[in-house]
């Protein structure tokens, strides 16, 4: 029993040394986030909307690892946008709802439509 309990005291220490430190962060202008892309450790982009505000189009850059937001593009009326795919760390697409499809090539920060 000693032994027992001996482990799970050791690996309850082994646990709290290797947790990580989690943030949150609230995203910018309370909109719904459907996809993530993390271009590099700094560069993040998000896209989605908000459904219950007539499904606004937004997309948001970061270069701080999402401590802070510029570049926002929120369209309205717009369309839900939910997933986004970049190509390499410039050239990316994101698509969603009623046919919504954006291109962006400087990396997430001005998106336009495109069409296929």
């Amino acid at each position: 029993m000693r032994v027992f309990i001996l482990h799970i005291v050791f690996l309850s220490i082994i646990q709290v040394i290797n947790a990580q430190q989690w943030n949150v962060y609230n995203t910018p202008r309370s909109r719904q986030i459907h996809d993530v892309a993390i271009l590099s450790q700094n560069n993040y982009v998000i896209v989605g909307g908000n459904p219950s505000n007539d499904s606004i189009t937004y997309m948001a850059h970061s270069s701080s690892a999402g401590e802070s937001w510029e570049n926002f593009t929120d369209l309205f009326p717009g369309k839900m946008i939910n997933t986004i795919l970049f190509k390499n760390n410039i050239t990316g697409y994101c698509a969603g709802d009623n046919e919504a499809f954006y291109k962006t090539s400087d990396g997430g920060k001005n998106w336009s439509a495109f069409s296929f």
